[in-house]
């Protein structure tokens, strides 16, 4: 156990998947400014899908990649922010990206298969690395704790 270990309770398996966590976050992010930049291309495509409904999908497919990847950059509702875009890669891989099938030359598919995966382990793994969840967390204990020693036990009366 190294010294960073010791002082910051993380291991290098906790470093990896904050890095993880920040880079897909980070990806997210710009590929959900993208798409609102050039959102008129966004309607076309899950017009093609879904006939109905493309305006509410296109936006919610903006504000999931948006303020879910800049919650999972900063580490805040991780799971909530990795789960709710889940069904948006799921729907491009089964609308967009299976058509083209494996080993196309802009290979849609096989990285929207691994951001899916990559966003199932963050949505399952407690990420504890640069998380302002593990942050929030850390003082609400430390405030249970100091609340727990300013309360005077009161002592027990026993009826007989």
């Amino acid at each position: 156990m190294n010294k960073f270990e010791q002082n910051h309770g993380l291991d290098h398996n906790d470093i990896a998947l904050g890095i993880l966590r920040v880079f897909t976050g980070s990806a997210l992010l710009i590929k959900g400014i993208g798409f609102m930049v050039d959102m008129h291309n966004l309607y076309d495509l899950t017009a093609q899908t879904v006939p109905f409904g493309n305006f509410m999908i296109s936006h919610y497919i903006v504000s999931a990649h948006v303020v879910g990847g800049l919650f999972l950059m900063v580490g805040l509702l991780t799971r909530i922010s990795a789960i709710v875009n889940i069904p948006i890669i799921l729907g491009a891989i089964l609308f967009v990206h299976f058509q083209q099938g494996l080993f196309s030359p802009t290979q849609g598919l096989e990285l929207t298969v691994m951001l899916l995966i990559v966003l199932c382990v963050l949505a399952m793994a407690n990420i504890k690395f640069l998380s302002v969840d593990n942050l929030l967390q850390k003082k609400t204990v430390k405030k249970q704790k100091q609340e727990k020693k300013r309360k005077v036990q009161r002592p027990r009366i026993v009826r007989i």
